[in-house]
């Protein structure tokens, strides 16, 4: 991230932290942010957790061409699904692609970006064609947010390597699609996913690498990731249910 972006970070968070004292209740997406606000900012406001719900209906004109690009059974098909973001870390994809295409392994990693998405996804564009990774590090293109469901069924497993993050909707939509879900080694993640996603350090290539090569050798591991999805959806199912958070609601209206 450059030191601009992370300025502009810095004061959004500053900003964010400096209205905190006018607030009568807060809502957040995982423990890990309850307990950072109540320990660091202010211990006495009330705050509810609520997860992001289960996934988007589905949509029907779905471009079978890229679809298609899924297809491949002779490799290990992994998908980052996401919009360019610099927090979302995809430039590390690229040394990933290369440690790849060294070993020549049966891997290939897709991407969901578009160079609509700004001067830095043109940018990640322009190096994968000009290393030639492009074999590799196959880019879909934008795909729409009621359609990536499509998508995510058909890969192998799914991939979050961000540097920063809450709880994205794509853990649900991996766990719900019953898919391996590897992540970056972060709090907030780890809040989020418990044993339900395989960790790694977002700035390691090789770690990165020695992860997805785990996970596309041990049927095994895949297996106990999946069940694992499959019960930590079943929490936030009842956690995200309407009934439940109109009762946090109301225990958390007669506390204050």
């Amino acid at each position: 991230m450059s030191f601009a972006k992370k300025m502009v970070h810095w004061l959004r968070s500053a900003l964010t932290i400096s209205r905190l004292k006018y607030v009568d209740l807060l809502i957040v997406q995982t423990e890990y942010q309850k307990k950072t606000i109540i320990q660091k900012i202010r211990k006495n406001l009330p705050i509810i957790v609520v997860p992001p719900c289960i996934p988007r209906p589905k949509d029907f004109h779905i471009d079978s061409e890229k679809l298609g690009l899924l297809s491949d059974k002779d490799y290990f098909k992994v998908l980052c699904p996401t919009r360019y973001y610099e927090h979302k870390n995809l430039e590390i994809l690229l040394h990933i692609a290369k440690l790849i295409k060294q070993q020549q392994l049966p891997i290939r990693i897709y991407l969901t970006i578009s160079p609509k998405h700004g001067e830095k996804a043109k940018q990640l564009l322009k190096e994968i064609n000009e290393k030639y990774m492009e074999e590799i590090l196959i880019n879909i293109g934008q795909v729409s947010h009621r359609s990536i469901s499509e998508f995510i069924k058909k890969a192998d497993a799914i991939l979050l390597p961000s540097i920063l993050e809450s709880f994205s909707l794509t853990c649900i939509e991996a766990w719900h699609y019953e898919k391996p879900l590897l992540v970056s080694d972060l709090d907030t993640f780890k809040s989020a996913c418990g044993e339900a996603a395989c960790y790694f350090d977002p700035f390691s290539p090789e770690d990165i690498l020695n992860v997805i090569k785990t996970i596309s050798i041990q049927s095994e591991k895949r297996i106990q990731l999946v069940r694992n999805g499959n019960e930590r959806l079943k929490d936030i199912s009842k956690e995200s249910h309407f009934p439940a958070l109109i009762k946090k609601f109301i225990d958390t209206e007669l506390k204050m």
